[in-house]
């Protein structure tokens, strides 16, 4: 047990204020957890640092533009499908768990497959 300093009250082991007084007694101390591992940033695998991410975002951000150009000029689905691709695939070897990354290979797969269809509707067209 311990006791309020100014008026000498005796108190609970976790109070925080005298019944007596009123005045405060300072903060209970917390208990010692043991075994206890602190958190880190190898311990939680989600974290992607913002510099191994960069790649992700602008492979799925050209994959994303390219489905839409790709339906105007497939040759800019090519172009910006390829790139995105790139990115995307580099940025998973970097951070295999990196869901951007590949959700920026989806895209830049959809953006490919759209740029193979408008030039064969292209051909088809001038026949």
């Amino acid at each position: 047990m311990k006791f309020c300093e100014k008026c000498g009250k005796e108190l609970l082991d976790d109070a925080v204020v005298c019944m007596g007084c009123g005045c405060a007694v300072g903060p209970a101390e917390a208990p010692v957890r043991e075994n206890v591992a602190a958190p880190s940033a190898e311990r939680n695998e989600n974290v992607v640092p913002a510099e191994k991410s960069s790649g992700a975002i602008v492979g799925f951000v050209l994959g994303l533009i390219g489905i839409v150009g790709a339906w105007l000029i497939a040759l800019l689905g090519y172009v910006l499908g390829g790139i995105a691709l790139g990115l995307s695939i580099g940025a998973k070897k970097k951070v295999p768990q990196n869901g951007l990354a590949t959700a920026g290979i989806v895209a830049a797969c959809i953006t490919l497959i759209f740029s193979v269809i408008n030039s064969i509707l292209g051909v088809a067209m001038m026949m």
